[in-house]
Order: C-alpha cells, then structure tokens, then sequence
C-alpha cells in the first residue's frame, strides 16, 4: 500500500528524484536543492516499504518519504529505497502518481562513474525515456552504460505509464562513499533544464575539503606501509 498525503494545491510540473546511488550523487543533489532554495514540504508519501528511519534536522522530524514543492516544481526526498520487488513497487506507485497527477516531465539525478568520462570538462551526460522529445544540448550516456537500481525502476515506469523522463548521470568517484563535486556537477546540469536559482559553490568547497582528506588518509597509509616493510 502506498498513500500520497500531500497538499491540495500542489500541482508540479516538473519533479525531481534522486538516490544512493555512485557518490550518493542524486540524494545529496536532492537534499542540497531542497534547503537552498527553501522548498516547502509539501507532504509525505505513507507506506511500509519505507526503512524504519525518522530524522531530527534543527528541531523538526524528517520522514523516509518526503514531497516538497518550489513554485511547480516538485521534489521527492526519499531516505532509503529497498532494492529488491519492494522497491520496485513503490517507484511504480510514485510514477502512476505523477500521471495521474498531470506531471509534464520527470529529472532523475544520479552517478556515473568517472573512469567513464572522455573530455576534461565533460561533467554529466543524461539518458531519456522515448517520451522525451526536447533537445537539452546535453551529451548522451555512452552506449551500452548500464542504469542500475531505483533509477533504472524509475524509467523503465515512466516509460510504462507515460511520463516524459530524462536522467542526469553527473560524473562521480566510486570509490568516495560521499562525492559532493559529482553533486555540483549534477546540480550545474539541473540548471539547463530548470529555471532556479542555487549557489552550488559551497559543494565545490566541501568536495575540495574531503579530497585532501582522502589525499593525506592515502599518504598515511602509505607510509604506514613503508615503514612496516623496511622494519
């Protein structure tokens, strides 16, 4: 069972979607999006395949489900997604309520990994559905590129049920759990398709931060190593 308790009033017309995917690319684009623009919650979505999770963020709970709104946009948060016929399951539910709902186009957001990436300023390519018709000027993904998990759930539905969709992969390390510059990438292609606003500079900033981190742990344990063989 899934039950979409949203407000009245909202009726999106573009909605975003975004998972733990290579980098968490597309749930950190997500919440990123979601705090600097101030979107409004707009409701949650009720139902028990959602992870037992509930979150406190500066004083108010955060549920496994989540609908906000920024004018007609819409963005779904969700925390955690099961990836099994569970999952599956409840990306269909949400794709049969963007049609019944009247949604124009779905964004997708996620990670593609870097090691695919074939010009230095490439920083996303996308993938669509076949009812996607307009021209972005972005790149498509390299054939054969396998999508994989709730995104692929996502369009494979869409396509189904008739929701014109298109996938931002941005180019993420596979080996950082977190990849906020693969964030900054997504988020800098979200605004070609998008009419917003969002300083993306502070994602810049925390990827700089966590890449020396990982640069001086690599360093470390290198001379770590060194020193255990010469002994």
């Amino acid at each position: 069972m899934v039950r979409f308790r949203i407000k009245d009033d909202f009726k999106p017309k573009t909605v975003l979607m975004g998972f733990r995917g290579i980098g968490q690319v597309g749930y950190l684009s997500i919440r990123y999006l979601i705090e600097k623009l101030n979107a409004e919650k707009k409701g949650v979505i009720e139902t028990l395949l959602a992870h037992p999770v509930v979150i406190v963020e500066d004083g108010y709970l955060s549920y496994p489900l989540e609908i906000y709104g920024y004018g007609d946009l819409g963005i779904i948060r969700i925390e955690e997604i099961p990836i099994n016929k569970q999952g599956a399951y409840l990306i269909r539910e949400i794709i049969k309520w963007l049609k019944e709902n009247d949604v124009e186009r779905l964004i997708l957001i996620g990670g593609l990994v870097s090691s695919l990436k074939e010009e230095e300023e490439d920083i996303a390519r996308i993938v669509t559905n076949s009812l996607w018709k307009e021209d972005v000027g972005i790149s498509y993904t390299q054939k054969d590129v396998r999508v994989l998990g709730p995104l692929a759930y996502a369009l494979y539905y869409s396509e189904i049920y008739g929701v014109p969709s298109l996938a931002i992969l941005a180019y993420a390390n596979s080996e950082q759990p977190v990849d906020p510059r693969g964030a900054y990438y997504a988020l800098e292609t979200l605004k070609k398709l998008v009419e917003i606003e969002v300083d993306t500079e502070e994602l810049l900033k925390t990827a700089a931060e966590v890449e020396e981190k990982i640069a001086q742990l690599i360093e470390e344990f290198s001379e770590t190593k060194n020193k255990g063989m010469y002994t």
